[in-house]
């Protein structure tokens, strides 16, 4: 077995650490939580969970935005549904969720911290406020 040095343990440490960034869920920018129960699911959801995952990862955000199957209860029928939680600010559930709004919700809410009311089918009286 070949000896470590103080270079190749750095260059390890450089290469790992995204993936334990990953693992620190007090270090996400956001949480994008998508409805995935048995309504959520004949509605479309695992396809929005898709695209939404491939677009955070494509944008080389996996370590700071947690993308999260949930079944979020109380929506009617609103499916698929997808929760955006951004750091220090309310949660905000769209409803009705295509595949053309999913990529509108990262681009507006996600990265440029717009809220896109037009979709929005839940959202915390704090962040009615400032809408």
């Amino acid at each position: 077995m070949q000896k470590l040095t103080r270079k190749t343990l750095h260059e390890l440490r450089d290469c790992l650490v995204p993936e334990i960034k990953i693992r620190k869920p007090e270090e996400k920018e956001a949480y994008i939580i998508v409805g995935m129960g048995e309504r959520g699911i004949q509605k479309g959801a695992k396809e929005i969970f898709k695209i939404i995952s491939e677009k955070i990862n494509g944008m080389g955000k996996r370590g700071d935005i947690a993308v999260i199957q949930a079944e979020l209860e109380g929506l009617g029928e609103a499916k698929p549904v997808v929760e955006v939680i951004l750091k220090g600010e309310e949660p905000v559930k769209y409803g009705y969720v295509t595949a053309e709004i999913a990529n509108e919700i990262i681009d507006s809410h996600v990265v440029n911290k717009k809220i896109l009311s037009k979709y929005v089918f839940d959202i915390s009286k704090k962040a009615e406020a400032e809408v």
